[in-house]
């Protein structure tokens, strides 16, 4: 009995003792962003993680499927607080509408109406990128692209995306909240994306709070 008491006992001290929580359902991308991270990251399932966290630099989010009630309600209260929230690719997706909160605090509008129409739509395999007002471009490829975000409230856009010749402002934003802010990648889907150095510059330069964007345009 001893012997695993201490080893929760020893989990919970190594979890609150990290610079960032990462957390997440799907779990190859997230291992190998931690390791592109200076600082010490630890990345556990929604269900896991603490009642305060308040003590980590940035907090991440990689959920596909459900975010529970309660693991809503402690992101919502840990960026108002002043923390810094950084979303992942399928964190805002169709399945959230069943929130009350999330989509409607984010300011994110997924259209439940045909794609022709303006409807919110998923699209996998596809190949698209991103581009951004100093002219730069990411490749993406056989990735998974969200369309029809339809963005509320005042953020910053730091990256536009551009599929088949479709152009939507909706690929990485910050935004802020309360006393914190919140960032969102809309790549991701797959652990290779990460491994695109100028996407990942990004996501870790938003984690570890370094991520300047003087060049981005402002929505209100």
């Amino acid at each position: 009995m001893i012997r695993p008491i201490l080893l929760l006992t020893i989990t919970a001290i190594s979890a609150l003792a990290a610079d960032y929580l990462i957390v997440a359902d799907e779990f190859p991308a997230m291992q190998g962003l931690a390791k592109q991270l200076q600082g010490s990251s630890e990345i556990i399932d929604q269900s896991k993680m603490p009642a305060d966290l308040s003590g980590f630099k940035s907090v991440v989010v990689y959920i596909h499927q459900n975010i529970t009630p309660a693991a809503e309600a402690a992101f919502i209260q840990y960026t108002d607080n002043g923390g810094r929230l950084v979303l992942l690719h399928h964190s805002i997706s169709s399945g959230k509408r069943k929130n009350k909160q999330w989509l409607p605090w984010l300011g994110v509008e997924l259209p439940d109406k045909p794609y022709e129409q303006g409807g919110y739509k998923w699209i996998d395999p596809a190949d698209f990128e991103f581009f951004n007002a100093a002219g730069e471009r990411i490749q993406f490829h056989d990735s998974e692209i969200y369309m029809n975000h339809v963005l509320s409230g005042p953020r910053t856009l730091m990256w536009s995306i551009r599929y088949k010749g479709v152009e939507q402002p909706s690929g990485a934003w910050r935004r802020p909240s309360g006393k914190g802010e919140v960032f969102y990648f809309m790549a991701g889907h797959k652990p290779n994306d990460f491994d695109i150095p100028r996407f990942a510059r990004d996501v870790t330069s938003a984690i570890e709070g370094r991520l300047s964007t003087t060049k981005a345009s402002s929505i209100k």
